[in-house]
């Protein structure tokens, strides 16, 4: 029923592959069951095992079914919902059809789309019929799309207006989901970055290096680089502060220092905010007080339209334009790369100025009060205290580039769209800037990598070596909070350490905190220039608790020759893994640390698993030993994996979906457990498993193993040539039989039949074929006498049917003992 359908969930069902999904034979539930996955978030794939041509044959059939049930394009969005990105098929909706999808039917989990390049492409032209050329998107188309602009190219994403980045860019940041950490990624221990469990998912598990893996992250990592150039933007132009303005003013009163803050304004907030209040209350305004708004609006354009001709080199007094072509001037300035730094800072500094008059101006016309405005009298105060546009209302008193004074006596009544248009006009030559920078050009600064977000780890080394020094090492702190992926972490911390740490021998104890997620990798490329001194203890505590590297280090640097403390060990972390010896470590101790020690993750090799197990034995009750409870295998953890084989056979085959995945990883075959309990495996534990380890299976538990582990098909491959070598064996056994009962081709020897002789991993491989060798020659018999016509003669009664008979004796025999022993196993 619809109702099992639903209980049962989506997660379960995509556990029995597309194979099963698409063949139900009764057409409505295999329809509930179509929609009832389409409704499943696009991370569920990375857990369940789930492969792309799986989806992909899902979504056809369920796109295939939707038509043929002559739905309407509504419904088949709403139906199809997370599955339509695999849909084969060309699109052809009509543009209200998209954008309902992508407003009302997405969510943002479902909007953090995985797909393969080629329905990148499609899905693009897609959102482009519904959403138009990208140069006319506003902020809130671009936060209705959200992490579907992944999809776009470095075109559509530079041709987004500026102004709308602006305005959307902090949501885009903190509604995109490619930046977070996935837990049970198939294949790891650790949490895995988004984009990089969906570029493993698109390889099939087979690492990132592939192909549809590598152009999945170079397409997200175009879209974060994006937020980069669109948060320089944002700092640049919206978050200056008056020239005039210091941080802090300190004055000194007798013997005591007072110091005095400078309100923290946004500007941009407040200009935003007062624009608003100026559109609501116009109708309301008098004649002469609605010319007089229209008439600071022009004069305010007016002298930013001058002061930016003069910055870029004109003289508006020989050379007249428009506003139209002021504006595409500034435009063409700011796009142009190789611009003087002074230049770009005065336009950034007119810019501010005509936010800070227009709120000067406005919130005395229309009388606002702070509270309206949702700040303090003080912030008003000191907005008031600005000077704005000095040598301009100077040069402006002599010249103008356009008639655009307005007479507040005889002007005519201004309608509210003619002046929503002359605010537009005004903005965009405020934020005139339609073309993004190109990020591999902007110097990025602190502020700059704080608003990206997430987005912040796509910076390249070059980005790194343009930053200004001073602005690195105040950002530090925050890079070393941030989750890399597994490509991009070696190469932020070679340039970091390039930048600020090329002549530092050794990096100091605080430095080491700063680093904090950097620290794997320092540690990777050179453990010594770390400080694993004792004093270090809290440093190295970090790097513990993020990498099992640098224990040698720290036990050489290691003055003690005692064995280590319970101080020690808790701020090893992960390091103690690496410990290779009992000489520093006390037997007593680690039975204490046992609950701590399980939570360590580790990774050991056998000799050294073998050596942990010897010292922990003493001190482990026989429950835990044979793990009969799911709360001491939880306990033991990793330690599970480190057992000696016999003491598997007392573990509940139900207790075995408490493995921890590190314990899987840690046992030497997985021989050492039976069909039963591997069949009781987590998928997440399942795919821990390694090809070495299932080399000796025999073929129940290989089919055990691979129920387990769904369908994941970097396992499963490796299990179906286990499969395949038992078939060949099945094969030769097949062969012998037939040959031996006369080539009776019709004998019912099928593989299903004779299961049991290839489940002993002792049978030996097949031999190579041998001519089968000729029976011995019997005596040559005396001719053939005359029949005796005497009548004592009898016929014989050893003719050829009885000699036959004897002869194929043998034969039945065996096949009955065999089909015996066949039936015993099974």
């Amino acid at each position: 029923t619809t109702a099992d359908i639903r209980a049962i969930g989506p997660e379960i069902l995509l556990t029995w592959g597309s194979q099963t999904l698409t063949t139900i034979t009764h057409p409505e539930v295999r329809m509930e069951v179509l929609l009832t996955i389409a409704t499943a978030y696009p991370h569920l794939y990375f857990h369940t095992g789930a492969t792309l041509q799986g989806i992909t044959e899902m979504a056809n059939h369920l796109f295939t079914l939707l038509k043929d049930a002559k739905k309407s394009e509504v419904d088949i969005v709403v139906g199809m919902k997370n599955l339509l990105p695999f849909v084969s098929a060309e699109f052809d909706f009509d543009p209200s059809t998209v954008q309902l999808y992508v407003k009302s039917i997405l969510d943002l989990k479902s909007k953090a789309v995985c797909m393969p390049s080629s329905h990148r492409e499609k899905y693009r032209r897609m959102i482009i019929s519904g959403f138009d050329s990208s140069d006319t998107w506003d902020s809130l188309d671009l936060v209705d799309l959200g992490d579907l602009l992944l999809t776009m190219t470095k075109d559509d994403l530079m041709k987004i207006p500026s102004t709308s980045v602006r305005k959307a860019l902090p949501q885009l940041v903190s509604g995109s989901v490619y930046g977070s950490t996935l837990p049970e990624i198939r294949g790891f221990l650790e949490p895995q970055i988004y984009t990089d469990a969906c570029a493993l998912w698109l390889n099939d598990g087979y690492g990132l290096e592939r192909s549809e893996g590598i152009d999945y992250l170079k397409a997200w990592q175009l879209l974060a680089r994006w937020h980069l150039s669109g948060a320089h933007l944002l700092n640049t132009r919206n978050n200056l502060r008056n020239s005039q303005a210091t941080p802090r003013r300190i004055v000194k009163r007798q013997t005591e220092l007072t110091i005095e803050e400078v309100p923290d304004i946004d500007y941009r907030i407040l200009h935003s905010k007062v624009m608003n209040f100026l559109q609501d209350r116009y109708s309301t305004l008098s004649t002469e007080e609605a010319a007089k708004a229209v008439f600071i609006i022009s004069q305010t354009q007016e002298l930013l339209g001058n002061g930016s001709l003069v910055a870029m080199g004109y003289d508006p007094e020989k050379e007249k334009f428009t506003q139209v072509e002021v504006l595409e001037l500034i435009k063409q300035y700011r796009s142009d790369e190789t611009k003087p730094q002074d230049v770009e800072d005065k336009l950034n500094q007119l810019a501010l100025d005509s936010q800070v008059r227009l709120i000067q101006k406005l919130v005395n016309l229309l009388n606002l009060s702070p509270a309206e405005l949702g700040i303090s009298s003080e912030s008003i105060d000191h907005v008031n205290s600005l000077s704005t546009f000095a040598e301009e209302e100077e040069f402006v008193a002599t010249v103008k580039y356009e008639e655009v004074d307005i007479d507040v006596t005889k002007a005519e009544p201004v309608s509210n769209e003619d002046l929503a248009k002359e605010i537009s006009v005004l903005e965009q030559e405020i934020f005139a800037a339609s073309i993004l920078k190109n990020p591999d050009t902007i110097l990025l600064t602190c502020n700059d990598l704080l608003s990206a977000g997430m987005s912040t780890t796509a910076l390249t080394a070059g980005d790194i070596d343009r930053m200004p020094v001073k602005e690195l090492k105040n950002c530090m702190e925050y890079l070393g909070t941030l989750r890399y992926g597994t490509r991009q972490l070696p190469i932020i911390w070679k340039a970091v350490h390039k930048k600020l740490f090329k002549d530092v021998e050794k990096v100091t104890p605080r430095d080491m905190i700063y680093l904090g997620n950097l620290l794997p990798a320092a540690v990777k490329e050179n453990a010594k220039f770390l400080d694993f001194g004792k004093p270090a203890l809290e440093a190295i505590s970090v790097l513990g608790s993020k990498s099992d590297l640098g224990v040698e280090e720290y036990l050489t640097t290691r003055t003690l020759s005692s064995q280590l403390s319970m101080k020690e060990i808790y701020a090893l972390g992960r390091m103690v893994c690496g410990i290779t010896t009992e000489d520093v470590l006390e037997k007593q101790l680690l039975i204490k640390l046992l609950p701590y020690i399980g939570t360590l993750e580790c990774h050991v090799k056998p000799e050294v698993g073998s050596l942990l197990y010897s010292m922990l034995k003493p001190g482990l009750d026989d429950q835990a030993l044979t793990g009969k409870s799911a709360s001491s295998i939880e306990e033991m953890g990793w330690l599970m994996g480190i057992l000696p084989a016999k003491l598997y056979q007392n573990i509940p085959a139900s207790q075995l979906s408490q493995f921890r995945p590190s314990a899987v990883m840690n046992m030497r075959t997985m021989n050492d457990l039976s069909a039963k309990q591997l069949l009781r495996l987590s998928p997440q534990a399942a795919s821990m498993v390694e090809t070495p380890q299932i080399k000796a299976l025999n073929l129940s538990k290989v089919r055990a193993l691979r129920s387990a582990a769904g369908e994941d098909p970097k396992l499963r491959q490796s299990l179906n040539a286990i499969v395949t070598q038992f078939e060949r064996k099945l094969a030769v056994i097949v062969k012998a039989e037939t040959e031996e009962l006369g080539g009776n081709e019709d004998l019912d020897l099928q593989p299903d039949n004779m299961d049991a002789v290839v489940d002993d991993p002792t049978t030996p491989e097949p031999e190579p074929e041998t001519p089968t060798p000729e029976p011995e020659a019997e005596p040559e018999s005396e001719p053939e006498s005359e029949p005796d016509d005497s009548p004592n003669s009898q016929p014989s009664t050893k003719g050829d049917d009885d000699g036959a008979a004897f002869a194929i004796l043998p034969s039945v025999w065996l096949l009955f003992i065999s089909f015996s022993f066949y039936y015993v196993i099974l």
